[in-house]
């Protein structure tokens, strides 16, 4: 019977250096997953809240009609990975105003959402679309169809958007995104795995 070679001492370490550096980054890419699973009910349309947005974000509460523009002038939400997209079932038009309301949070708690953009969909409007964010408002139109508000980490914030349009202006939606920096514990986690895949790399024997 063939039995294999013992290892070395150190030909061990590094073996086992290789697996938990592997392990350290697998566990790293699954903190996204775990939380996605932690949250059943993801965000759908009609909307019920509260719900999740893709991996660690939760829409507490929302109010996103715009029913003040009249009957129906409901519009369909779709859900991204980072944000969601309102689209008028009939096109806003004015003159008229209107707002919409929503909380949002990070399902792990940590202050982690920087930053806000948005962008209008067929809009003819020389008035207004406000978006509010812990950044102060972004403000959009004709002219400048898109943006984003840059601010400290934050772990929650409740915003507003609300729609001023003239006589014959229109708005056919809007989407909206929340970036977020990514969590400490992944990245220390990616990190000290890069590292031991790094240090083993440069002791490993080189074939001569």
């Amino acid at each position: 019977m063939m039995r294999g070679r013992a290892l070395t001492p150190d030909a061990f370490r590094g073996k086992l250096t290789v697996v938990l550096a592997f392990a350290a980054m697998l566990i790293a890419g699954a903190i996204p997953l775990g939380a996605s699973l932690a949250w059943a009910s993801a965000c759908t349309s009609p909307l019920v809240t509260p719900c999740s947005i893709g991996s660690n974000l939760v829409l507490t509460s929302g109010d996103i009609t715009f029913s003040t523009f009249g009957t129906g002038h409901h519009g369909t939400l779709t859900f991204l990975s980072d944000g969601f997209t309102f689209d008028a079932t009939v096109p806003l038009s004015g003159p008229g105003s209107g707002a919409a309301t929503y909380s949002i949070s990070t399902l792990n708690g940590r202050a982690t959402i920087e930053d806000l953009s948005a962008s209008l969909i067929n809009d003819h409007l020389t008035d207004s679309v406000t978006f509010t964010s812990p950044g102060g408002n972004l403000v959009l139109d004709s002219n400048t169809p898109s943006g984003e508000k840059l601010f400290s980490p934050v772990s929650s914030f409740s915003g507003s958007i609300t729609a001023v349009l003239g006589p014959g202006e229109t708005l056919e939606g809007f989407t909206i995104h929340f970036s977020q920096i990514p969590a400490p514990s992944a990245l220390l986690l990616l990190g000290l795995g890069f590292a031991a895949l790094t240090c083993v790399a440069s002791r490993w024997p080189r074939a001569k």
